[in-house]
């Protein structure tokens, strides 16, 4: 076993170095590096010193740790141990500050509207604390409403600072932290803001414009003739820029629940795919290879820019860098090497990367579908060869198609599975689900996305040349694989046992019954009642909240089905998420509601979804507002449906027995039984 590892460790050197880097990082991320810092320095300057002049190579290990353990805990001190942090952690609401300091532009917007931009200080005052931070920080800050990106300079700013919350719900998602890893200490919320002087980051921030102009370009090009359909529009948007702010929420869950989230906004898969997509289009119009592979660095490299440089696009661009430089330099390209080689690169610029779920994915699933995929194909090649019987000279056009065919979808099989593999560990830790169908679906949607990224491609070739015709044709191309692949994932996602959630580090002991109240934003309400094995919920929060603190909660805790929901606002404006998430099992036998003096209630549309056996309202009759609509009355009638209104029955019981409901009013002593459906 150990002669094994030191052959593996020869072979892929580079890997072996990042694998130190890793475990360095996770020492300073703990906290022992701080206790010892000095002795760890002079013993990381030994170690790479006798590496270099005795030729013991294997000191770079130890050393590589080190070394990275000191990058990080610097990292962490310039964020996480910032003086500006520290002294707002003693606020609990945002203070007033003006803050002197450069901008540079953050294309996008917050749910009012207001556009985002980075601010770099050199000076922060917060008078009502008596604190003066002249320590460089980065600050992510909103402008004044309808105002847009000033162009870069030095500016004066006024308004309220602010640290993002930490999470506060279980299984939701820690703003704070997110921030503080990304280098930004703090939030700011500008009200007034004054031009000092023009100087400051000119060129950065006219490449981050031209940028956001190519993506505008780039949108409005893929959209042209498609904007009967602003749903797929999206999506198309979404794979093809990253923009997926903009999709419907049922598509994006389709695409989450599948497996398959990652052709749904643009990843490494898809830069990986444009490089294979250009390089093919290069050699066929024979170029040569040299040029191709300078080329196709160049091209992903300008997509990830194009994209926003998102974490993921940056991350597969270094790769196909690195990979392809190898035959550039006329050495044999070794991917588990050029990743090796890639995480160092990353984790030196900011070892911070290390901890998000994005760069754990990208990294672990292809290493281990590098590892994984070809065992997996080798058990699966003697089910794709023809009849070893038949001499392969003579076998016709349909047995050799037949063969490639199910040589494909053996190597796309045994990849999905791989990588399907090599994803459960991060997966089941930072998201606490198993998504089983993921395997078959990547085998329907990775190809289909591929077709959709080289008609997005042939599209903007066409746009380029201003040939409208052909630009119309493949956008509408586009359009055709983009249903299919919306289509598939809502298929495989529907299927049962497709994806579930579990709650790790469950007691042995649990409580008989638990009842959880979540802290949701804007006074809104939810709570948890968990009874034996059941789950019940009372009040479900407004539609935004469902999507960022109560589903993420449920799944933490291993809830993918409620008994039901009992909603103590039952109005329309006020019925929260239950409208729209839990369309499949929106019924009950008694609904109970309360006539509103302004919100609408009990449309006929939720009527026939809910189909109640019985009504039970709420009114008053003396005001035209508070009396029960005759609308109301007659949707009841029409689906003979009983209607007890309080103002005229009285008082109502129910009374629960083991195999029936009964129903009594006080005044006009009615009595009605109901048995379970």
């Amino acid at each position: 076993m150990l002669e094994k590892l030191q052959l593996w460790t020869r072979a892929n050197p580079l890997l072996t170095l990042a694998l130190a880097a890793v475990s360095g990082i996770i020492a300073a991320e703990i906290g022992w590096l701080h206790a010892h810092g000095g002795w760890f320095l002079l013993v990381a300057t030994a170690l790479l010193g006798v590496a270099l002049f005795s030729g013991r190579a294997w000191l770079l290990i130890p050393g590589a740790a080190l070394v990275f353990a000191f990058i990080h805990a610097a990292r962490t001190d310039e964020t996480f141990s910032h003086p500006l942090r520290l002294a707002l952690q003693q606020q609990d609401k945002p203070v007033p500050a003006t803050i002197r300091g450069s901008l540079l532009p953050e294309f996008d917007t917050s749910p009012d509207e207001r556009t985002h931009a980075l601010c770099t200080t050199q000076k922060i005052e917060i008078p009502a604390a008596g604190i003066v931070v002249e320590q460089t920080a980065t600050l992510l800050v909103r402008l004044p409403k309808g105002v847009r990106f000033p162009g870069a300079g030095v500016f004066e700013l006024r308004g309220s600072i602010y640290l993002p919350r930490t999470a506060s719900n279980p299984g939701t998602f820690d703003a704070q932290e997110y921030s503080l890893r990304l280098g930004r200490v703090a939030r700011f919320d500008i009200d007034h803001m004054q031009r000092i002087s023009d100087s400051g980051e000119e060129w950065w921030c006219a490449f981050l414009e031209r940028a956001e102009d190519c993506r505008r370009w780039i949108s409005r090009q893929l959209t042209q003739d498609l904007e009967e359909d602003p749903q797929t529009v999206a999506v198309l948007r979404a794979m093809a820029l990253g923009v997926s702010a903009e999709a419907d929420d049922e598509i994006e869950d389709a695409f989450r629940n599948s497996g398959t989230l990652h052709v749904f906004a643009v990843s490494g898969l898809h830069v990986g795919l444009l490089g294979v997509i250009a390089l093919a289009l290069l050699r066929q119009i024979g170029t040569p290879r040299g040029l191709s592979l300078w080329l196709v660095i160049f091209i992903v490299f300008a997509y990830a820019f194009v994209t926003g440089w998102r974490p993921s696009a940056a991350r597969a661009a270094f790769m196909v860098a690195i990979y392809m430089s190898a035959t550039l330099m006329d050495r044999e390209s070794s991917l588990q090497n050029s990743l090796g080689a890639a995480a160092l690169l990353l984790l030196a610029t900011d070892s911070h990367q290390l901890f998000m779920p994005g760069f754990q994915l990208s990294f672990g699933v292809l290493w281990l579908s590098t590892i994984g995929s070809a065992p997996l194909l080798k058990r699966l090649l003697p089910f794709t060869r023809i009849d070893p019987f038949l001499p392969p000279q003579l076998a016709n056009w349909r047995q050799r198609g037949w063969s490639q065919c199910r040589l494909w979808f053996a190597t796309t099989l045994s990849v999905s599975f791989a990588a399907w593999i090599g994803s459960l560990p991060f997966i089941l830790g930072h998201f606490q689900s198993i998504t089983t169908v993921a395997v078959i679906a990547n085998c329907v949607l990775v190809p289909l996305s591929s077709l959709c990224l080289g008609a997005t491609c042939l599209s903007l070739g066409a746009a380029a040349l201003h040939l409208t015709g052909a630009q119309i044709i493949f956008n509408n191309v586009n359009w055709a694989l983009a249903k299919a692949m919306i289509a598939s994932a809502m298929w495989f996602a529907g299927l049962p046992g497709a994806n579930f959630h579990f709650q790790p580090g469950t007691s042995l002991t649990p409580a008989p019954a638990v009842w959880h109240v979540l802290e949701l934003p804007h006074g809104g309400a939810a709570n948890h009642l968990r009874i034996g094995k059941t789950h019940w919920l009372f009040d479900t929060g407004s539609e935004a909240s469902f999507r960022r603190v109560l589903r993420p909660y449920l799944h933490s805790n291993g809830v993918d089905a409620l008994a039901g929901v009992f909603l103590s606002h039952n109005d329309a404006d006020h019925i929260g998420a239950a409208g729209q998430n839990r369309r499949e099992d929106l019924y009950c036998d008694v609904l109970i509601r309360s006539q509103h003096e302004v919100d609408l209630s009990t449309s006929e549309e939720f009527l026939l979804k809910a189909s109640p056996q019985i009504i039970l309202c709420g009114s008053d009759a003396r005001a035209v507002e508070t009396a029960l609509p005759d609308s109301l009355i007659q949707r009841a009638k029409a689906q003979n449906i009983p209607l007890l209104d309080t103002w005229s029955t009285g008082s109502i019981d129910l009374q629960f027995h083991p195999d029936e409901l009964r129903i009594l009013t006080n005044r006009s002593k009615q009595r009605f039984v109901l048995k379970p459906r």
